[in-house]
């Protein structure tokens, strides 16, 4: 059940939830960082929603207006109360910063591992791999984490080039979640990459294991 409200005011009228989609939100979702806070706000602003002290509404100067006013901010409620969409986008939004942390905590401490690393023949630092195992190697090996088709597009290029080069090296690639990734990008992908793992989560201790194990072979 939505419950929406709508009050006159000087200007025409106010449609709003008066808080109650934050308050039902907050019984199973705390909004306690910085990064959900900045989702929110996105949500609302790509509906064009405002908010204050938790209050949804829009303001509109005519009855005419009013019903399509009420089925739009439903929408933003439907939105905001999905709350597996929230978990959703918060992994995806901090994959990146997850996979840091896995790098330095869990892989790092054992392995020397170099971060935004550009091969001999890239002076210009065009085609820098996120990170590169270098010491104990007979061959670099070179570390792709990938969010989406953009970043897929991009780490192609990057491997295409050290093909290109010469430059000889052992790739993984770790996927935020590859079902995500269109299959043209993720085609050409794989034709240039070695190891690819389909998703992070789950899979933290095969990606070390891997690593560690090509490093003592």
């Amino acid at each position: 059940m939505l419950e929406i409200f709508i009050e006159s005011w000087d200007k025409g009228f106010r449609v709003q939830d008066m808080g109650k989609t934050m308050m039902r939100l907050s019984y199973e979702f705390e909004m306690n960082t910085a990064n959900k806070k900045k989702m929110l706000r996105e949500i609302l602003s790509n509906y064009q929603v405002l908010e204050d002290n938790s209050n949804f509404y829009l303001n509109v100067s005519t009855p005419e207006e009013l019903y399509p006013s009420v089925m739009h901010l439903i929408t933003v409620i439907l939105k905001v109360s999905d709350l597996s969409y929230l978990k959703r986008e918060t992994v995806r939004s901090l994959f990146y910063e997850y996979f840091d942390s896995f790098v330095q905590n869990q892989v790092k401490p054992k392995l020397s591992i170099a971060k935004n690393y550009a091969p001999p023949f890239d002076h210009e630092k065009n085609y820098v791999a996120p990170y590169a195992v270098l010491e104990r190697v007979q061959k670099p090996i070179v570390i792709f984490p990938i969010l989406n088709d953009d970043k897929c597009e991009e780490s192609t290029i990057i491997l295409q080039q050290y093909e290109i080069k010469g430059f000889e090296n052992a790739s993984v690639a770790v996927f935020e979640n590859q079902e995500d990734i269109s299959r043209k990008p993720l085609a050409r992908f794989s034709d240039v990459v070695g190891k690819q793992f389909s998703s992070f989560r789950g899979n933290e201790s095969k990606i070390e294991k891997y690593i560690n194990e090509f490093v003592a072979a």
